[in-house]
Parts: C-alpha cells; sequence; structure tokens
C-alpha cells in the first residue's frame, strides 16, 4: 500500500536524477551506477529487496540515460560498452534470477529483455536466461502477474534474437508443451 507508493515515487525520482547526472557527467554516471550495481549484486542473497531491485533497475534505466541508436549499446563507445557488458554478465550469472520477491524477478527479465543485444555479443549466457525464462523463476512462477509478464517478455526476447534462438527451439518447445495444451470445460451444463 503506502510502502508501495513511496517506492514508486522513488524510482520517479531516481530517473530524474539519472537522467539530470547523464546531462552533466555520463561517465560519473556510469562508474556510480556500475560501482552500485556491483556491490549490491555481490551480496544480493543477504540484501533486502528494494535494494536489489533498485541496483537492476538502474542498470535498466542506464539506457534511456545513456541513449544510443538501435539500441547498439555493446558497441560504439569502449569503455561503455565494456561496463554494460560487465553488468550483463554480472546480472545474468550472478544467480539474482533466484531472489525470491516479484519486484526483483520481474526487474531481472526486464533488463534482460532491454540489453538483448548483449546475448549477440556474449551468446553463451542465452542457456541460462532461457531456463530462468522457462522454469520457476518465469513462466512456472507462483504469481499470475509474473507469469503473465514474462510469457510477453519471453517473446520479445525470442523474437530479438531469433538467429540465436534455433539451436535451442526444439528443447524450448519440449519444455514449454503443457503450457500450450487447452484443455475443454468439463462441465458443459
Amino acid at each position: 500500500g503506502e510502502d508501495e507508493a513511496m517506492f514508486v515515487e522513488y524510482r520517479k525520482q531516481l530517473k530524474l536524477l539519472l537522467d539530470r547526472l547523464a546531462q552533466v557527467s555520463p561517465e560519473l554516471l556510469l562508474a556510480s551506477v556500475r560501482r552500485v550495481f556491483s556491490s549490491t549484486l555481490q551480496n544480493w542473497q543477504t540484501t533486502r529487496f528494494m535494494e536489489v531491485e533498485v541496483a537492476i533497475r538502474l542498470l535498466y534505466m542506464l539506457a534511456e540515460a545513456l541513449p544510443v541508436s538501435h539500441g547498439a549499446h555493446f558497441s560504439g563507445d569502449v569503455s561503455k560498452a565494456s561496463a554494460l557488458q560487465d553488468m550483463m554478465r554480472t546480472l545474468v550469472t550472478s544467480g539474482v534470477s533466484s531472489y525470491q520477491h516479484t519486484s526483483v524477478t520481474l526487474e531481472f527479465f526486464e533488463t534482460v529483455v532491454r540489453y538483448e543485444k548483449f546475448f549477440t555479443v556474449e551468446p553463451q549466457h542465452i542457456p541460462c536466461v532461457l531456463m530462468a525464462f522457462l522454469d520457476h523463476r518465469g513462466l512456472r512462477h507462483s504469481s499470475a502477474k509474473v507469469r503473465s509478464r514474462t510469457a510477453y517478455l519471453f517473446s520479445r526476447f525470442v523474437k530479438s534474437l531469433n538467429k540465436q534462438m534455433n539451436p535451442f527451439i526444439e528443447d524450448i518447445l519440449n519444455r514449454i508443451q503443457d503450457l500450450l495444451e487447452l484443455s475443454p470445460p468439463t462441465d458443459l451444463s
């Protein structure tokens, strides 16, 4: 209730601050976000969900604060591309997708899809992200809200990386086969 409203307001203020910092010093913003993100994800298991969610959200918001054409965050400016690549690598290998709070889970998937071009640079991380989408963290999550949003994000992820998905198509279809089955209503009277 009230805590959630305060948190939403906090995120709005954080975005304004990030955008202003990006105008003044994009390098300082990138370094600061990287520091917060790295230290938080190093200890995500013992960190409060709000701090973990904000750390991932900072990475997510960098795309808007430091815009590039056509989502080319991983090419061009080498220091920026390297920093973003390091943070994405940390995000997908840290295990934070297993955090037991829906806001962290959703932020993980939103960020993975926002920076889908990372997976063209480091395709070796595709299988672990696919597993996150397909198991209890994503499409089989206990929360209907998470399952619904993850289904949408999963479709965007697969569509954006269609060429890299070919080796995984059969496995993906096998894993989601039961989710695709429709059962007719049993009581028609």
